[in-house]
């Protein structure tokens, strides 16, 4: 994130998703940068803008890492099974066999 200056980056995302509103990747960089802030409520209000103007694979990877991040798992194993599913259906090339992990890192293997 511009070469360690997270704050820099900061200014400049929410520069970006104020004049194009409607670029999903935009959203995606800030609610990632968002995170590297620990602004988690931020961060999911970015992935989620994100989502809704298109679904792509970062954005559901990265609202999964954020779910578990925030002590959701429920919500986390549900959002990494979409991304399972587009996997599946051929709507997304790649899938990391890690990603439906991410939050069943429990060792008893239960999902909260």
């Amino acid at each position: 994130m511009l070469a360690g200056d997270v704050k820099k980056a900061k200014e400049l995302m929410d520069e970006s998703v104020s004049r194009f509103p409607e670029f999903a990747r935009g959203h995606v960089l800030r609610a990632l940068v968002c995170e590297a802030f620990q602004d988690y409520d931020e961060a999911l209000k970015s992935f989620q803008t994100a989502l809704k103007f298109e679904e792509m694979a970062v954005a559901l990877a990265g609202l999964g890492h954020l779910y578990g991040l925030m002590g959701k798992p429920k919500l986390a194993l549900s959002t990494l099974e979409r991304l399972a599913e587009l996997h599946k259906k051929g709507e997304i090339a790649y899938l990391s066999e890690r990603s439906p992990c991410l939050c069943r890192s429990r060792p008893d293997g239960e999902v909260d």
